[in-house]
C-alpha cells in the first residue's frame, strides 16, 4: 500500500489501523475526523486539533486539551495477545507534569498497575527529551509483576525531532519493544502476563491522559494485530524515512 507515488510499500499483513494525515482519504482539513484508510472503518474523533496544510499534519496543543479518539473499542482488543503500534510524530513543545500521553488504551486513571490497557505516557524531563513510562497492564497493582513497563531516562523522547517509532508487545514471549527510526531501541520482558489479564473495552486514544494533552504533530498513525518483525519495521521506515527526512 502506497499513499505517495513512487514510495515502497508498507507492510499490510495484520494492518488493522491506517491513518495519514496528509491523504485526502484519511483526512481533509477542517475535519473533525481522522479516518482509517486499511478498510476496516475505524475513524478518529478530533477535539480542539489544528492541521499544518504546509506539513500535512494533526497540530495537538496542551493549550487546547487537543484529543483523537477512535470509535472503535474492539481494536487491538488482544484477541491474540500481541500487536504493534507505529506513529509518526513530532513534540513541540515541552510535557508538563506525568499524566501526558502519545496513546492509551485503557481506562484514563493516572499511574501504573490500577488498570488493564496499554499506555505510552510523557512525563516532564529535561529541556531536550521527555521521561518515559510505556506499560502494557492487567490492572491488579502496580509492584505485584503484573504489568510490562519500558522505563526511566534510557527510554527518553526527544522533543522537537520527527520520530518513527515502533512499539511491539509480543504475548507468547511476554517481550515489549520499541524501535526509533527502524533500530531497535529498548526491550524488556517477564513472565506473569496473560492475554485476556489486560483485555479491555477502552477506545484507543492520542494525545491526552487524565485531563493533560501534549504540544505535538501527528503524521501517522498505524496498527497491527500481530509483532511486526525487524525486518518489517524496517520496511516500513524505508517507506517512510525519505518523506520526513529521516535519517
Amino acid at each position: 500500500m502506497a499513499i505517495f507515488k513512487n514510495t515502497p510499500p508498507i507492510v499490510t499483513s495484520g494492518l488493522v489501523l491506517y491513518m495519514d494525515a496528509a491523504s485526502s482519504k484519511s483526512y481533509t482539513s477542517g475535519s473533525l475526523k481522522w479516518f482509517d484508510i486499511s478498510g476496516n472503518g475505524t475513524s478518529g474523533s478530533l477535539t480542539n486539533v489544528g492541521y499544518d496544510s504546509d506539513k500535512r499534519c494533526l497540530l495537538f496543543a496542551s493549550a487546547s486539551q487537543s484529543t483523537c479518539v477512535l470509535n472503535n473499542s474492539s481494536l487491538l482488543n488482544f484477541n491474540t495477545g500481541s500487536f504493534s503500534i507505529e506513529v509518526v510524530v513530532k513534540l513541540t513543545g515541552f510535557a508538563y507534569g506525568t499524566n501526558n500521553s502519545l496513546y492509551i488504551k485503557r481506562a484514563q486513571t493516572g499511574g501504573i498497575g490500577g488498570a488493564k490497557g496499554i499506555v505510552y505516557r510523557m512525563l516532564a524531563n529535561t529541556g531536550t527529551t521527555a521521561a518515559l513510562i510505556v506499560t502494557v497492564d492487567n490492572g491488579t497493582g502496580a509492584n505485584n509483576g503484573d504489568y510490562v513497563t519500558l522505563q526511566g531516562l534510557s527510554t527518553s523522547f526527544p522533543y522537537f525531532t520527527t520520530i518513527h517509532s515502533v512499539l511491539t508487545y509480543n504475548a507468547t514471549t511476554f517481550k515489549l519493544a520499541e524501535y526509533r527510526n527502524g533500530v531497535l531501541y529498548s526491550d524488556t520482558s517477564v513472565t506473569a502476563m496473560t492475554a485476556s489479564a489486560y483485555n479491555n473495552n477502552s477506545n484507543l486514544t492520542l494525545g491526552k491522559f487524565d485531563g493533560n494533552s501534549l504540544d505535538a504533530e501527528y503524521y501517522i498513525f498505524r496498527a497491527y494485530n500481530k509483532v511486526l518483525s525487524a525486518q518489517e519495521v524496517k520496511q516500513n521506515y524505508d517507506a517512510l524515512k525519505t518523506r520526513f527526512n529521516l535519517s
